[in-house]
Parts: C-alpha cells; sequence; structure tokens
C-alpha cells in the first residue's frame, strides 16, 4: 500500500469514528463494500475469458 491510499485508508476511518453510525452497522458497510470488490474481481475474470473466447481453455 503506498503512502497516498494510506492517507486516504486513514481518513475513512476517522470519518467514519466521527459518524454517529454503530459498529454493526460499520461492519456492515464494510462487508458490503468488500462483497462488491469481489464482484469485481469476479466480472473482470469473466470479462477476460468472454473475450479470449474458444482459446481460454485450450
Amino acid at each position: 500500500m503506498n503512502a497516498k491510499q494510506k492517507h486516504v485508508k486513514h481518513q475513512i476511518f476517522a470519518l467514519l469514528r466521527e459518524s454517529e453510525m454503530t459498529e454493526q452497522q460499520v461492519e456492515l458497510l464494510f462487508d458490503d463494500w468488500k462483497f462488491k470488490q469481489q464482484c469485481e474481481k469476479t466480472n473482470r475474470i469473466l470479462r477476460q475469458v468472454n473475450t479470449r473466447g474458444e482459446y481460454a481453455l485450450t
């Protein structure tokens, strides 16, 4: 993780601490974000397989 990413991460955590969200709400938000990230990875892989067509599995 580079310096810019670390700075953004610290800003996000600071905003979450300052918000009036409960710990459970923050956990749900984080879980939803992780799920969306995983879906994007899966979609990226599927797009690569689809663009390669029949050569993808040879």
